[in-house]
């Protein structure tokens, strides 16, 4: 074999393989507008962002009772907020129609509604003979497309409620056991109410607690780029029965070339290409995580082992390409094959969906898919693991799949 024509064919085909506007479109911008994309979706509905002025409403049917209004005190707690930083987060509007705050919710124009019953007062009264009998049902109509806006608001909500309940509760259990206490009801409402919990609770971070907030562009980057890598690697060897379909090949080893070094040549550029695209996208992805303010470095800090993670996902994807290849009669259906077959791995491997936690998306299922161990093994890095296994699975492949392919296609490339 000769070193020297195997890099001379390395270096025509990369320069080949850079200057088709058409293949890098494909393999470059393809991946690089759907991790935007993925992005700019994801951010804002995952990541724990500083909420305010959540819009709710509320509609206080109260009649009210012999001594107070309580749908007014709690319709008042939301619209005219006692604290500062609950007036902050918090931007409450009375209405008196029921369904008119049921329909601004399914519009989007608030995040949830409260609606306090006709009755709430009543069944509250502390002095009634028959409180606590009944259940008080008080409607929270949410907003499903706020999955963090109205929970926070029910979170309020409940709060303020068991704070009332309680000093309602504490009222009723003093006037029956003494009913001279009744002169001091509102005394002992105000005792009840303003009472410190008696547990403190502290919480300490782990010192093994790395990631907090879930990083879209820290999944979707590398499984694009990996989903992708795919295609470039698949085309690169589809090429090669192209050059033998087209008489191209034929020429070459007219020439004083041996098989082995054309071969090496053409499989090695196919290597090297998808090496450079993963490399490239590191850095577009890179680049676009900071402008988009990510807390982290969307690829990790650790460039040595990135870069080793790069050269091992190439080699696994060389393998698997030259192995599906290798499976087809002709360069068509090379090409229908290997489409089908890595559409199924990126589906496998959570291609299109993120987890969030680097866990296997669709069980264990997912552990046939090169995709899955290899845009799994970026995620670990950028977590701070190195990914020791996933090396380990994807060397495994690579060797396995590259040393089968590639006998049945040299078999299949013989002129």
């Amino acid at each position: 074999m000769d070193i020297g024509k195997v890099l001379l064919i390395i270096r025509l085909n990369v320069v080949r393989w850079f200057t088709d506007p058409t293949g890098l479109a494909f393999l470059l911008l393809a991946p690089f507008i759907l991790t935007v994309i993925f992005g700019f979706a994801f951010s804002g509905a995952v990541n724990d962002v500083p909420l305010k002025d959540i819009p709710v409403v509320v509609v206080n049917q109260d009649r009210g009772a012999q001594f107070s209004n309580f749908g007014a005190q709690l319709e008042a707690f939301f619209t005219q907020p006692p604290d500062e930083s609950l007036a902050k987060l918090i931007k409450a509007e009375s209405l008196e129609d029921a369904a008119e705050a049921r329909e601004r919710v399914q519009r989007g124009k608030a995040a949830a509604a409260i609606i306090i019953p006709e009755d709430f007062s009543e069944r509250l009264n502390a002095f009634s003979p028959t409180f606590g009998e009944q259940k008080i049902t008080l409607e929270f109509y949410s907003d499903a497309a706020s999955p963090i806006s109205a929970p926070v608001v029910n979170a309020i909500l409940r709060e303020f409620l068991n704070r009332f309940t309680n000093v309602n509760i504490a009222l009723s259990a003093a006037v029956a056991q003494n009913p001279l206490l009744l002169a001091r009801a509102a005394e002992i409402a105000e005792r009840v109410a303003n009472a410190e919990l008696p547990i403190a609770l502290s919480v300490t971070q782990g010192a093994q607690a790395r990631r907090v907030l879930f990083e879209p562009l820290q999944v979707f980057a590398p499984s694009m780029s990996v989903f992708f890598l795919g295609f470039a690697v698949a085309v690169g060897i589809v090429q090669i029965i192209m050059e033998k379909e087209n008489g191209t090949l034929q020429r070459m080893l007219v020439s004083p070339t041996t098989r082995s070094t054309i071969l090496a040549g053409l499989m090695g550029a196919t290597y090297i290409n998808g090496v450079l695209q993963l490399i490239l996208l590191i850095i577009a992805t890179g680049a676009l995580g900071a402008l988009m303010g990510s807390q982290s470095p969307v690829w990790g800090t650790d460039v040595p082992a990135l870069l080793l993670v790069v050269l091992v996902v190439a080699a696994a994807f060389m393998g698997v390409g030259t192995l599906i290849v290798s499976l087809a009669k002709n360069r068509v259906q090379a090409q229908a094959l290997s489409s089908a077959i890595l559409v199924v791995f990126g589906v496998l491997g959570g291609a299109f969906f993120a987890t969030g936690d680097a866990s296997a998306p669709l069980g264990p299922v997912s552990y046939i898919s090169p995709t899955f161990w290899g845009s799994n093994a970026f995620v670990q890095l950028t977590g701070g693991t190195f990914p020791a296994l996933h090396i380990v699975v994807l060397l495994g492949i690579g060797i396995v799949t590259f040393g089968i392919g590639l006998r049945l296609f040299s078999q299949r490339v013989e002129v």
